[in-house]
């Protein structure tokens, strides 16, 4: 495994891998039982069931959660006797995992990352959790993987965090938004904001937030053994019964979500690089690195990459991530003849300025923009 970098947006690098003899790169990450800890941060874990007593940011010299009552990546358990159609009925009992003991934690250290690993249980069921720190970038990653054996249960992960009087900042499709607390969907991420400093906790695929108090609650999963009455249908998977697995990110940072670039974060989550093997390298014209669209300002986004609908022309689609007006530039690799600026349905609205294959046109705060390109 390596750490990968400055790869060209929308493009690729080419990496050679050789067997050779090299000392062992010097890192700054530690593991042990109960911590872990890299350049940016140093982490305390409870041993004796996995959940986090302390994530220190070390840059910023302060500590990211209050665990007096409730550990970081803790599971909450809440029965309920609630349907499918949407009612919660949650039941007053809380179950946690303090009381469900684990075995000796697994331990892996090397040049790109460090993890611990617990397996235990909870109520419910079984789970393995692992935490992740990396020597290159300012980021702790989470794996929770578990086996339901209960129905009729709402499993949330919680992040005790230690901000006081902050605003919640929720990512919605193409724009980001404040709200109150509560329960709430949100695109990849959720960011609790305090003055000068935030956590972002980012999902891959698990959009229910529920914030109340200090809690950054992340839903994992909503366990449902019966339909509202009456009975009018069967729906035996709506039980989640069986293994699961949840990914999710914890990224701190200094400033506000705009500056410290948190709509990129969680799109980097979502989207990883894909790598490709080529176990026999044939001759070619293409370079070493090469990069096919390039956007400027970097809080425009391009979010598709299309054919379009009714012929041959090429379609993109971008928006504004940070609230701002901006003037963007889009960088071609490839000839065009004409640009146009479309609606959501590829429909020609205004031509847009091209010179030297480079795009150029205004953007307002949080717009969405379709861009239509013919090449022939």
């Amino acid at each position: 495994m390596f750490f990968v970098k400055n790869v060209p947006s929308l493009g690729y690098r080419t990496y050679y891998i050789e067997k050779v003899n090299l000392k062992s790169k010097k890192t700054q990450l530690k593991a042990e039982e109960d911590k872990l800890e890299n350049k940016w941060f140093k982490i305390k874990v409870d041993k004796s069931c996995g959940g986090i007593k302390s994530i220190y940011d070390k840059q910023m010299e302060r500590e990211l959660l209050d665990t007096s009552k409730y550990l970081g990546n803790e599971l909450i358990c809440q029965t309920h006797d609630g349907d499918l159609e949407g009612m919660l009925n949650l039941k007053k009992d809380i179950w946690g995992m303090k009381d469900y003991k684990c075995p000796p934690p697994k331990i892996e250290i090397g040049e790109v990352f460090a993890s611990i690993k617990f397996k235990g249980g909870f109520k419910g069921g079984e789970r393995e959790q692992t935490v992740s720190l990396y020597n290159d970038f300012k980021r702790i990653d989470f794996e929770t993987k578990i086996n339901l054996k209960e129905s009729g249960i709402l499993l949330k992960v919680r992040f005790p965090l230690s901000l006081r009087n902050f605003k919640i900042y929720y990512e919605t499709p193409y724009a980001v938004i404040e709200r109150d607390k509560g329960h709430f969907a949100a695109q990849n991420w959720v960011s609790c904001q305090g003055g000068s400093y935030g956590v972002a906790l980012i999902n891959t695929g698990n959009p229910g937030y529920w914030i109340e108090g200090n809690n950054l609650d992340l839903v994992l999963l909503w366990s449902v053994n019966q339909v509202r009455p009456p009975k009018s249908y069967d729906a035996p998977l709506a039980e989640e019964l069986g293994e699961h697995i949840f990914k999710y990110s914890l990224y701190p940072y200094q400033g506000d979500w705009q500056e410290a670039k948190v709509v990129q974060r969680g799109m980097e989550i979502n989207n990883p690089l894909m790598g490709i093997v080529n176990q026999k390298c044939q001759g070619g014209s293409l370079p070493f690195s090469k990069s096919f669209v390039k956007v400027e300002p970097d809080n425009f986004i391009l979010t598709v990459l299309k054919k379009a609908e009714d012929g041959n022309d090429i379609i993109l689609r971008g928006y504004e991530t940070q609230g701002k007006d901006s003037e963007v530039k889009i960088y071609l690799d490839f000839p065009i003849k004409e640009v146009w600026k479309t609606n959501l349905l590829e429909e020609r609205e205004e031509r847009l300025k091209l010179a030297d294959n480079v795009i150029s046109f205004p953007c307002k705060k949080f717009e969405i923009v379709t861009i239509r390109l013919r090449r022939d």
